[in-house]
């Protein structure tokens, strides 16, 4: 037995000789180096056994602990911070308890019973922060709808900080084929969008929407694109297409393709359904070749002579007219009413299709009317004129 204990000494001392000690292995290879009774069939007792604690040491540790090891057995609130329990290291720099990484991320599942793993940490502090076994990411929620989702109430903003003159950017991103083998993207495909959703009662609606898209077919040299605004209607729940600016520079509101610089849509005859409205103000204190303006009286186009034109305002009527036979080298006088006509108007009439040979006609303008003379220049006796339609156009 004693020479037994001397051994035992021995290897001891010579371990401390080498600084490094030595369990149930006598060449250690390390400062402390443990071996378990059995790799292959371990013991239940084979392992390190780190302090376990219930509390947090009301006084901190110093440096002198920087790195100390402890395990947590329960969840614990000190100085209003939350620690879960698991495996905890001090920091003497920071003066703080951190979970050793295995401890932040633990498994779980969510209430429709999807696996996932969240951040202990901030799910201790109210905040749930997880990624689902399928690869979702979910900030606020346990359950994201959408490969990443942030979920929260009150103030949401999202914020990119630039340090320097390089502004940040939002990049979206569509390969066209796959990742690994990106190819040219399909005629009019859509490339990405910012898609805006609320709820209309009964579930998630989208209502909005700033949609890119591939402006026709593609090529190698050649990548023309669309830019599509959504919004929705009233009386409606679905949204469309509401303004369009194509690749070729042509803006359509209403439309998808335009097929002019600016191409606007015909009015449905409801109110404020007008293509063009100009609200009235003061005209420019210098005319601008070029420009439109309206100050609530006349409708102005300045030209190219720096000259600002009254674009004629006027008013065209279709009146079916019955004249009686008129004798030959005679005339005879229609008065058609018209409200808001005057004397210092002027206007033009034509009939609609052929009129009997040998008659003419003209047109002056009265307070409130216009009066139609149609005259029997032929010698060859009386005409009676057939009823027919007349065009008449009043410039005020």
């Amino acid at each position: 037995m004693k020479k037994k204990y001397l051994s035992a000494m021995s290897m001891l001392y010579f371990s401390l000789l080498q600084a490094q000690v030595g369990i149930n292995t006598t060449t250690p290879v390390a400062i402390l180096d443990i071996q378990p009774t059995n790799a292959a069939n371990p013991s239940p007792n084979d392992g390190l056994l780190i302090p376990r604690v219930t509390n947090l040491a009301e006084v901190n540790p110093s440096s002198n602990q920087n790195g100390m090891l402890i395990y947590l057995s329960n969840d614990v609130v000190k100085n209003a911070k939350a620690y879960s329990k698991g495996f905890l290291y001090w920091d003497s720099e920071a003066v703080d308890w951190f979970p050793m990484s295995s401890g932040e991320w633990k498994s779980g599942v969510n209430q429709n019973g999807e696996a996932l793993i969240y951040s202990t940490q901030a799910n201790a502090n109210g905040t749930k922060i997880v990624v689902t076994d399928e690869g979702k990411i979910g900030i606020g929620t346990d359950n994201p709808v959408e490969k990443f989702e942030f979920r929260g109430v009150g103030d949401n903003d999202f914020q990119i900080t630039s340090a320097d003159s390089n502004p940040p950017n939002l990049i979206l991103y569509n390969t066209g084929g796959t990742i690994d083998y990106p190819s040219l993207p399909n005629t009019n495909q859509e490339i990405g969008a910012l898609v805006f959703k609320t709820n209309n009662g009964y579930g998630m609606q989208e209502v909005g929407g700033i949609h890119y898209f591939i402006d026709g077919t593609p090529s190698t040299s050649s990548l023309p694109t669309k830019l599509v605004i959504n919004t929705t209607k009233n009386n409606q729940i679905t949204d469309s297409g509401s303004f369009t600016i194509r690749g070729n520079g042509n803006v359509g509101i209403g439309t998808l393709n335009p097929s002019a610089k600016l191409n606007l849509p015909a009015s449905d005859g409801s109110s404020n359904s007008a293509p063009l409205k100009l609200t009235a103000g003061t005209s420019l204190a210098n005319p601008e070749p070029g420009a439109m303006e309206y100050d609530g009286t006349n409708l102005y186009f300045t030209n190219a002579s720096n000259t600002r034109e009254v674009v004629m305002k006027g008013i065209v009527v279709d009146r079916s007219l019955d004249f009686p036979s008129i004798a030959n080298l005679s005339s005879y006088e229609l008065e058609i009413p018209l409200n808001g006509v005057s004397q210092n108007s002027t206007c033009n009439c034509s009939p609609v299709g052929p009129i009997e040979s040998g008659l003419t006609w003209s047109c002056y303008v009265i307070e409130d009317a216009v009066k139609i003379r149609l005259l029997n220049a032929s010698i060859l006796g009386t005409i009676n004129p057939t009823r027919r339609n007349w065009k008449i156009t009043v410039f005020k």
